[in-house]
């Protein structure tokens, strides 16, 4: 039940398909019920092995208090360039204003805060809505309403849709 609100809070964001011009690319946007995921062969996302269930409630861990994920999140030199190549990788134009370098599994459950295989170009109208999705994700991890494993999941999954 929460998956098919989710699904439709997403689609109510769904921008148009992106139009561009650029040469062919190598990776492409999946929509599933209109919401873009990411190219599974591209980016299928990635965790980080420094993020256990042993020690996610230790203290730096990212259920313990005072958790940011700024304290693990690269430096924007960094994404920005990552954002570009993946635009490129896309076919994307080169507006990264238009979108959102997003993580696929995001950092709150233990994604993988650099991996290029956990970025993908988000278009900005739909990352709003999945950070509101990724937030709700931590809060049932850190209370113990599902692993690790489950929360990463979920996230891996969603990208991996195929529309049906």
């Amino acid at each position: 039940m929460v998956a098919v609100v989710i699904v439709a809070m997403l689609a109510a964001f769904a921008p148009a398909p992106p139009s561009t011009t650029a040469a062919p690319s190598s990776c492409h946007f999946r929509v599933v019920h209109g919401v873009h995921t990411a190219d599974r062969e591209c980016n299928p996302g990635a965790v980080s092995p420094a993020v256990t269930a042993t020690n996610m409630f230790k203290p730096g861990g990212l259920c313990a208090p005072g958790y940011d994920t700024a304290d693990v999140r690269p430096p924007s030199s960094y994404t920005n360039r990552v954002l570009r190549d993946q635009l490129r990788e896309y076919g994307l134009p080169d507006r990264p204003k238009d979108y959102r370098l997003d993580h696929i599994v995001p950092l709150g459950v233990g994604g993988h805060p650099s991996s290029p295989r956990n970025f993908f170009p988000e278009p900005v109208a739909e990352s709003y809505v999945k950070d509101a999705l990724e937030r709700h994700y931590r809060k049932l991890l850190c209370a113990g309403d599902v692993t690790l494993y489950q929360a990463r999941g979920f996230f891996l999954r969603w990208t991996w849709a195929r529309d049906r």
